[in-house]
């Protein structure tokens, strides 16, 4: 039996590959980071939609990926059926888990090498994610890029009087919206479906749509729902990165006084003593009611609350 081959380095870049076929019949397209885990640790959209099914993960040596090492480094993306879209892009999402606790006595080199990469990829992955809330760069722009003449990219990402745009971000013809980041998240309000936002936002005003167990941001772009990024999960927080969020920010006091002491309400039950918290809970818009916050800063609280030990 050959011996595995050695773990890669983690690459100091997002685990994120765009394609462009411009409409053209595609069968599959390559994922160019290493992949730890399996099909269910990556994000893959067509035209900004996430897709849950109609793809599956293999190896290009055709071997099983069952079979090979971790991390699969020759990953390919196999459509069936064939698509024709005009972006894909393949995002790493790992769930961090570990399903089997090794008892060997000892650890070898290279298991210690792929339990770090592991680690860092996921830890990659969260500050991607992070710097999309925090006005940082995720990566190409995408087509919320720079839309006029005024608006060139700008190394800080910051709205100038001139249109200045982030180094990720889409300026407007007048340079308005300077970044894919604070700014488009925490005014970004979650609606339904992608029909929904069109409908309820105007040109260059961006919204968020719930797709499985994530969290898309998307920008009206003359009528047309245009992925920008992913920015938060809607698998859950624990009511204990709620309360670590809450004591952070100064609000711990303000929504235990506000809960009522009737044992039997919902809010005190999943409060003093749930274990998680959705969008859709009573919990999660009693805390946006009591403390003032608007639909996307709610919105941008939720993931930040994601960011805190579980």
């Amino acid at each position: 039996m050959s011996a595995p081959p050695p773990v890669p380095p983690v690459a100091d870049a997002d685990r994120y590959v765009s394609y462009t076929p411009g409409g053209l019949a595609t069968s599959s397209v390559a994922v160019t980071f290493p992949i730890y885990g399996d099909g269910t640790d990556l994000l893959v959209t067509a035209d900004g939609v996430a897709l849950s099914t109609g793809w599956s993960l293999a190896s290009a040596s055709g071997k099983p990926t069952s079979s090979l090492s971790q991390p699969i480094t020759d990953g390919v993306i196999n459509f069936l059926p064939i698509i024709a879209p005009q972006t894909i892009t393949i995002t790493g999402a790992i769930h961090p888990r570990q399903l089997v606790m090794p008892i060997a006595p000892g650890i070898a080199r290279r298991e210690f090498n792929q339990t770090v990469g592991y680690m860092l990829s996921a830890m990659r992955e969260i500050l991607r994610v992070a710097n999309a809330a925090h006005g940082g760069t995720v990566g190409p722009p995408g087509p919320v890029g720079p839309q006029g003449p005024q608006g060139p990219a700008g190394a800080a990402g910051a709205a100038g009087a001139n249109g200045a745009a982030g180094a990720a971000g889409a300026a407007g013809a007048n340079g308005a919206n300077g970044s894919n980041g604070i700014t488009a998240v925490v005014t970004a309000t979650i609606y339904a479906n992608t029909a929904a936002g069109i409908a309820a936002t105007t040109n260059g005003q961006y919204f968020s749509v719930i797709s499985g167990s994530t969290i898309l941001l998307y920008q009206n772009v003359s009528g047309v729902a245009t992925y920008v990024l992913t920015y938060g999960s809607n698998g859950g927080v624990t009511i204990r990165q709620v309360r670590s969020w809450a004591a952070a920010n100064s609000y711990i006091n303000t929504i235990d006084n506000a809960v009522v002491s009737d044992i039997a309400n919902a809010v005190n039950i999943q409060w003093n003593h749930g274990s998680t918290m959705l969008v859709s809970d009573t919990l999660y818009n009693f805390i946006q009611s009591t403390l003032g916050l608007s639909g996307g800063a709610m919105t941008a609280a939720y993931t930040a609350m994601g960011a805190y030990p579980p």
